[in-house]
């Protein structure tokens, strides 16, 4: 029979099994290899499987992967990873990996419905077992390959996996699964390094994977190092604009603080601006304008040139 309503005390359980599951999901530290074996062997069962007999452990899905072939392949001594067919071989083999504690986004959606509204789910009970004790494992004919959950996993405020000086998901071992991520954008090592160049950042076709680029590098500073074009220039400013592929110009305005540092000089000061406000920026002076807003974000000046600067501080 088909369930079509739930009840009050039902849904209120709704943050009980969230809570629940988001901490498996997002649990660290090693695998536990006793508790992750009885698991193992509960899955095998389920599924109408010969129980298995050699068990391992792996730091990360790569070298899971690498494990595996060399199982596979015990008289190649040395594996080349620049070989075509290596690489494949192990590509293909972590796209078979089962996702462990990872999988908790669909379990918790069938934990729910077998503990609160007496639905049996016995088929699913080894790999909601499994979630709880490894990372990432690997079902073999007589063998299973288990891994160490995430070493560390980095959030931003979001949620989103975000680490901007190192991996958002850190593995034990060498790290060569490691994944590297700004406010939820997938990057790759070198980003996170800041080794590369504006050139690197123009060449980007992901918008989204530039954008990032450019916020490692320093907005400010990508406009002066790509030679970005100078708009206009006055007494408020010098306003500079640069183009971007497949994604809205950036155009900022460079100020000039009018206190003097300990030193005597005057810093400059880069002002993100929109290049759409007031029917398309033209003028620093404009520019300037459009950065007074209300707390609501609107426009404090509708018209640029009601900005008129009596006094700086």
């Amino acid at each position: 029979m088909k369930i079509q309503t739930l009840t009050k005390t039902q849904i209120d359980k709704f943050s009980e099994y969230i809570s629940k599951w988001i901490n498996i999901g997002l649990s660290t530290g090693k695998c536990d290899f006793e508790n992750a074996k009885k698991a193992a062997i509960k899955c095998y069962k389920i599924a109408g499987l010969e129980e298995p007999k050699n068990f391992y452990v792996a730091d990360c899905p790569i070298s899971a992967a690498i494990l595996a072939y060399r199982l596979k392949f015990p008289e190649k001594i040395k594996i080349d990873m620049n070989d075509k067919d290596v690489k494949q071989e192990i590509v293909n083999d972590i796209k078979t990996q089962i996702y462990g504690n990872m999988e908790a986004s669909w379990l918790s959606f069938y934990d729910f419905f077998s503990q609160e509204c007496d639905i049996s789910l016995e088929q699913l009970d080894g790999l909601s077992e499994m979630s709880k004790y490894c990372g990432w494992w690997s079902a073999y004919k007589n063998i299973v390959i288990f891994q160490h959950k995430p070493k560390a996993i980095h959030l931003d405020n979001s949620s989103r996996i975000h680490n901007f000086d190192g991996p958002a998901i850190e593995y034990f071992g060498q790290g060569l699964s490691n994944v590297y991520a700004i406010n939820g954008i997938r990057v790759t090592k070198k980003v996170i390094e800041g080794n590369f160049t504006c050139k690197d950042i123009d060449s980007e076709s992901n918008v989204e994977v530039r954008r990032v680029m450019i916020q490692k590098y320093g907005q400010a500073k990508y406009l002066l190092d790509s030679n970005a074009k100078v708009v206009h220039q006055d007494d408020f400013g010098t306003l500079y604009r640069k183009e971007q592929e497949n994604d809205e110009p950036i155009m900022m305005v460079k100020v000039v603080n009018s206190t003097p540092e300990a030193d005597g000089s005057y810093k400059d000061y880069f002002l993100r601006v929109d290049p759409k406000v007031y029917g398309g920026l033209k003028t620093a002076h404009a520019a300037v304008a459009s950065t007074w807003r209300r707390k609501d974000g609107s426009l404090v000046f509708e018209n640029p040139n009601d900005y008129v600067c009596e006094m700086e501080s």
